[in-house]
């Protein structure tokens, strides 16, 4: 019997990671499926608790994490790739990227830094490439020939391309300096999916705040005249397809670090611009404060010759390779690693298996109906132990969690004093 081999995703952009890699290769094996670990159905949670040693490709560790939940101690291979390959952020060197049972980094200084920090054993950290490089390249082709009508009215509203400016924004933005920002029909200010709380507030009458996803993204990028981008993973994929982007950093404009040094954001610092546990630094002398940020945003020529500023330029291992395909070079990895894989199979059907099937479906029902929402992780961890405990009968552990939901200050918000009605219909336990 072949391996399971699952594509594990926590959020809608790691789809752009693993979509390629799941149909390089599906045409080589059979068993493959796809599953959201905060989004699931009942067959897929069941093939990933009864298959026996399941290779499971991950595009965000917290992804790695709940299967690992959901498996309660019985192996699986892990594999790691990236959604993102930002370098700055404490997350991208940290050891958790060692959990995976091997991980394709995204370029060769990522690589190269976690070995020098960590020594993972042979084999651990391969440098794999980038494999949403290759849905965003094709996004982008796409983008650049289609006509921009609609786009056109609703974002930039007329504006000639040339003029035409993109701001793209990590996520942690400060919403009382975005909006002092100039509010002009020229520009369009690009917000991370974890920033989507700003998008309704906005104040800005002229200038559009748009949350981004993959397809905007590249409508947007391969339209644009003129981009500025910070430390987002975004500013780094416009240079790797040669858009020439303006790269700032104004510690005002965000109301946390956003996981970095105060250093990295103060000019003078030999942290500044500085990539942690490494020798590279972005030039300073090429990277816009806020005054030039504010001034390029107001500029009415698009003629940038006089600029003293130029456009981002990276030192080399950054950027993920281009030499090589890496949808096929990370296929051909997972297809290695299911022949050297244990015993591939199903575990026979029983009680306890059976049962943590049926509490993860329940926490997941749960969410649904009384929080309106998918479960995040934290509930996840919190709550799946509980409902799989033998100190309780099932029906006990079942009312007890769902009068927790209800009786939770989200519940409260969204649904009244008497949400669901499972206050006045069952007790606490």
């Amino acid at each position: 019997m072949e391996h399971a081999i699952f594509f594990a995703s926590s959020e809608p952009k790691d789809l752009y990671c693993l979509r390629p890699l799941e149909n390089a290769v599906k045409s080589r094996l059979g068993r493959i499926m796809l599953i959201d670990v905060f989004d699931y159905r009942e067959t897929e949670i069941r093939e990933l608790v009864f298959s026996r040693c399941p290779i499971v490709v991950c595009a965000s560790l917290i992804a790695r994490d709940m299967v690992a939940l959901f498996r309660n101690g019985e192996p699986f291979v892990s594999v790691g790739i990236e959604h993102g390959f930002s370098p700055f952020k404490s997350y991208t060197f940290g050891e958790h990227f060692l959990r995976h049972d091997i991980y394709f980094a995204p370029s060769s200084l990522w690589a190269d830094r976690l070995s020098r920090l960590y020594s993972p054993p042979l084999g651990k950290i391969v440098v794999g490439g980038y494999p949403r490089a290759h849905e965003m390249d094709e996004l982008l082709r796409r983008s650049a020939s289609q006509r921009f009508d609609t786009l056109d009215v609703r974002y930039w509203r007329g504006v000639p391309r040339s003029r035409r400016k993109l701001v793209i924004f990590s996520w942690g933005v400060n919403p009382e300096e975005l909006s002092s920002l100039p509010d002009s029909s020229e520009i369009v200010y690009l917000l991370h999916p974890a920033d989507e709380r700003l998008f309704s507030g906005s104040s800005f009458k002229l200038a559009s705040l748009v949350v981004s996803s993959p397809e905007l993204t590249a409508l947007l990028l391969a339209n644009a005249g003129l981009i500025l981008g910070d430390f987002s993973s975004l500013t780094f994929e416009a240079v790797y397809f040669g858009l020439a982007p303006f790269f700032f950093i104004c510690r005002n404009l965000y109301l946390s670090d956003c996981d970095m040094t105060e250093e990295f954001f103060r000019r003078g610092s030999s942290k500044f611009a500085n990539i942690p546990h490494t020798d590279h630094q972005i030039d300073p002398g090429a990277i816009l404060d806020f005054d030039s940020f504010l001034a390029l945003l107001g500029r009415k020529s698009d003629d940038l010759s006089d600029l003293r500023v130029r456009p981002l330029q990276l030192p080399n291992g950054f950027l993920p390779p281009s030499e090589f395909n890496s949808r096929s070079f990370i296929a051909e990895g997972i297809l290695a690693l299911a022949k050297k894989a244990g015993e591939p199979g199903d575990y026979a059907e029983d009680q306890a298996r059976r049962s943590r099937i049926d509490a993860i479906m329940v926490l997941a029902d749960g969410y649904r109906k009384i929080l309106k929402r998918k479960p995040d992780g934290p509930g996840i961890s919190h709550y799946l132990p509980k409902l799989t405990s033998r100190e309780l009968t099932i029906n006990e552990r079942v009312a007890k969690f769902n009068a927790a939901l209800a009786n939770s200050p989200e519940s409260q918000q969204k649904n009244g004093a008497h949400a669901c009605g499972l206050e006045r219909g069952t007790s606490h336990k």
